[in-house]
């Protein structure tokens, strides 16, 4: 017996089935997520290095070509760029559309290991990024302050970012601008000259008192305790006493031949908010969640959290991926609703049947909540995209009806 068939000599099943159907896929739709556009994995990974200091050139020589010629033997590699800059290496490896990301990860990393006897000594170790439309910001804040500049960055961390990183769906948090705070060690050359120092005995000398040495074990009954001797500045006034140079029983200290500040890493660019000097901070959404959510309960937590803010300070909500997301949703969703209504019109005038046009009627939005099933099923999201697939949809159902 066929399926159409047994639908007619069995009604009052046929009928359940199919509400029981149309609310699994009313249920569905609830729990999918909005997504401006569906999830993409570029297939690109790139690898980041830095060497602060170092001229374009060296970069190039030294840090660009030997990652491009350890990464030239990836299995699927399509192709490789570089760009280099002042301190700044980034090699792209693009792979065959298909290609495994995870295990191309795993062997450029591998490649990378071996390749790190080759890289300068003081370059810090090379950093691996993805693009995947997942990892988009989905909110922007600008955050200004008239005083109280020199607390702002341990105040807006504090405050703000390791509380917003806690709510539910927020994949990171990262806030930059602002002061950093450093000890800035202003080395006079005259009584370098004098005391016969020279810059590498001094910068020695520094980092050789600000560090934390192992010392060793201690073993109590079963328990074994790692120690460890703190010796890392604990106050700005403490790098002053580092000894530069022993000359019997005469001591040259770092206060004899320089100028200890308590400042401010020096900055080559600043963040402004309405022309008012600020801080930016970004929030990212976990993979998988729904973006319109996040943002909202994002926004609901960051205004319980201004509360606890000086007066002087202002966030200001810069970029909501949210409110493009809804209005295009919407603009789509019009798009679908109005696209149906002519269907149905169209057949109603030509074809002049009341009873064919209620038929159409009811199958297309019945068809839409069905779909929303499998979209759930699939873990879809609703999105431009798959609107715009509904949208094309409608006209098949009636195709083929």
């Amino acid at each position: 017996m066929r399926i159409s068939e047994s639908g007619v000599k069995n009604p009052v099943t046929t009928l359940m089935v199919f509400v029981a159907i149309l609310v699994l896929g009313f249920v569905a739709y609830t729990f999918l997520a909005i997504d401006m556009m569906p999830e993409i994995e570029n297939p690109t990974v790139s690898v980041f290095t830095l060497w602060d200091g170092a001229n374009t050139e060296d970069v190039e020589t030294k840090v660009t070509r030997v990652i491009e010629s350890a990464l030239g033997s990836v299995t699927d590699l399509d192709e490789i760029t570089s760009s280099t800059s002042e301190g700044r290496s980034r090699v792209t490896c693009r792979f065959k559309w298909g290609t495994d990301l995870g295990e191309a990860s795993n062997d450029i990393r591998d490649l990378l290991e071996r390749a790190k006897r080759r890289l300068p000594d003081d370059a810090d170790d090379p950093i691996l990024f993805k693009f995947n439309t997942a990892n988009m910001p989905i909110l922007f804040f600008g955050i200004t302050a008239d005083e109280n500049r020199e607390k702002m960055v341990d105040l807006v961390n504090d405050e703000l970012v390791d509380v917003l990183k806690r709510v539910p769906g927020v994949g990171s948090v990262e806030a930059f601008g602002g002061l950093d705070r450093q000890v800035n060690v202003r080395l006079d050359p005259d009584r370098l000259s004098a005391y016969g120092l020279s810059l590498a005995e001094v910068a020695a000398a520094i980092d050789q008192d600000n560090r934390t040495e192992p010392a060793g074990n201690i073993k109590v009954g079963v328990t074994d305790y790692t120690i460890r001797v703190p010796g890392e500045f604990a106050a700005p006034g403490e790098v002053g006493d580092v000894v530069v140079k022993r000359s019997g029983d005469a001591l040259v200290r770092l206060a004899d031949v320089a100028v200890i500040e308590d400042g401010f890493v020096e900055k080559d660019s600043v963040v402004e908010t309405n022309g008012k000097w600020s801080m930016m901070m970004i929030v990212q959404k976990r993979s998988g969640e729904n973006t319109v959510a996040v943002c909202e309960r994002v926004l609901k937590r960051l205004e319980e959290l201004k509360r606890n803010l000086p007066a002087d300070y202002e966030v200001l909500t810069i970029g909501d991926t949210s409110e493009t997301i809804v209005n295009s949703i919407r603009s789509v969703g019009r798009t679908v609703l109005y696209g149906g209504l002519f269907v149905i019109l169209t057949t109603l005038f030509f074809l002049r049947s009341v009873r064919t046009s209620l038929i159409i009627a009811i199958t297309i939005p019945a068809s839409l909540i069905i779909a929303f099933l499998f979209m759930y099923a699939l873990d879809w999201t609703i999105n431009i995209m798959s609107l715009s697939a509904l949208a094309v949809a409608i006209g098949m159902v009636v195709d083929n009806a």
